[in-house]
């Protein structure tokens, strides 16, 4: 089963949610991956409110990754720490992933665009989202979904990243539609 863009986030953020807090190096680098989609999300797509929580989220997570470095090799005190900021990342990636699930649109156009700029998503999400687009005629988009594993295996990165850019801004074009 394929996913489109934002259940493969919301799925990455649960990955990260159901780690129990003595797990904080493997929690590190689920982190680690998850921050530089963060990043990669152009801010000016999104709501205000979506931009402060998205602000608060990376900050909480520079502060565990400050704490997990310092605590790699020192006591039992300083573990306790970096659980801590690890407890209060997840709170605020709760925050994330409810508003994730109330703008699924406009989050998947984020998503896109992250994608667009060179962020990681798996191929089998971005070709989902394209099966999804309805800009395939029927029979191209059959095909697809019968070969979708193949081509999943096969695609280049640079071809992944211009299709996300096609759909960025065909999804542009739509809200601009529906808008006049």
């Amino acid at each position: 089963m394929s996913l489109g863009v934002c259940e493969w986030f919301i799925r990455m953020l649960d990955d990260l949610l159901r780690l129990p807090a003595d797990r904080v190096e493997q929690a590190a680098g689920a982190w680690s991956r998850l921050r530089k989609i963060l990043e990669g999300l152009p801010r000016e797509e999104l709501a205000r409110r979506t931009n402060r929580v998205l602000a608060e989220v990376l900050r909480s997570g520079a502060k565990f990754e400050r704490s997990v470095a310092t605590c790699r090799g020192l006591g039992e005190e300083l573990r306790d720490l970096a659980r801590l900021d690890l407890e209060r990342l997840k709170e605020d990636l709760l925050a994330i992933r409810d508003l994730v699930q109330r703008e699924r649109s406009t989050f998947a156009g984020a998503l896109l665009s992250a994608l667009s700029r060179g962020a990681l998503i798996p191929a089998e999400t971005v070709i989902e989202e394209l099966l999804e687009s309805g800009v395939l005629s029927a029979s191209l988009s059959v095909q697809l979904r019968i070969r979708r594993d193949e081509v999943a295996k096969k695609v280049r990165q640079a071809d992944l990243v211009r299709i996300a850019g096609l759909l960025v801004q065909l999804r542009r074009l739509r809200d601009e539609k529906a808008g006049a």
